[in-house]
């Protein structure tokens, strides 16, 4: 059996609990970034019940992470970030979602790489054409230069504020088409999956949200694992800045 597993899990979930007190470690305390705490956890608006979580763990240790949220919801781009497109809007459909809260604990290759790959395992199973995210340049250059993952800018990069620890943040606007990307770019992203038990997104309430969401995952890759079929697909490994305009909004939130 391997020691890596991943699973994907709404606000329900049991294990949501010890995801929040990971977030706080990574987002908080590792990233610096100016987030509201509660019990030690970091949680916010953005964490309801159309939001779905992917867990990558190494044995009874969350090593990974990372938040979709479909673009018709409510989420950290469009409803904190509106004006970070050059259009002030961001693309919205039922088969474009949201990407927040990515992050590992270690930064090992394969550790990124396997949280990148659980990206492409999720837009597999649900027929995603495009992801959209706050991010850096720093990782569109890696997904650019390293994975040679095309992304598209809405927006220049800008100034959105401080960390904890006093450095500037700068964010831009970004699409990742799903749909238009080099097949032969995923074969180590696709092939690194296969050392994670992957917990298939029909579990659980999770597929209820799904199903809310128009998605029959029956009809889907024929109810194959994504890394077991020779489709390729899109990941993406943007980590997502929050900064004090999301801090004022989530001290609303309960």
């Amino acid at each position: 059996m391997s020691s890596y597993y991943a699973s994907f899990i709404d606000r329900t979930n049991i294990q949501i609990e010890q995801l929040y007190l990971f977030r706080k470690r990574i987002f908080v305390d590792q990233y610096g970034w100016d987030l509201p705490i509660s019990n030690n956890q970091e949680r916010d608006q953005f964490d309801h019940d159309q939001a779905i979580s992917s867990c990558l763990w190494f044995g009874t240790d969350l090593v990974g992470t990372f938040r979709l949220t479909p673009s018709t919801q409510p989420n950290v781009s469009k409803n904190i970030f509106a004006d970070l497109p050059w259009s002030r809007s961001w693309p919205v459909g039922p088969d474009i979602w949201e990407i927040s809260r990515l992050g590992v604990a270690r930064s090992t290759r394969q550790i990124v790489n396997l949280n990148y790959g659980l990206l492409l395992h999720f837009a597999l199973e649900l027929n995603i054409h495009s992801y959209i995210a706050v991010g850096d340049t720093v990782y569109e250059r890696y997904l650019n230069r390293v994975l040679g993952i095309n992304t598209t800018r809405l927006g220049d990069p800008t100034i959105i504020g401080k960390n904890r620890f006093g450095e500037v943040i700068e964010a831009l606007a970004l699409q990742v088409p799903v749909a238009d990307q080099p097949d032969q770019r995923f074969n180590n992203i696709r092939n690194s999956l296969k050392s994670v038990e992957i917990e298939s997104p029909q579990s659980n309430s999770v597929r209820n949200i799904l199903s809310y969401h128009g998605t029959n995952l029956g009809d889907v890759a024929g109810g194959k694992p994504a890394c077991e079929l020779g489709v390729y697909c899109l990941p993406t490994p943007l980590v997502l800045f929050t900064t004090q305009r999301q801090t004022i909004e989530a001290n609303n939130f309960a």
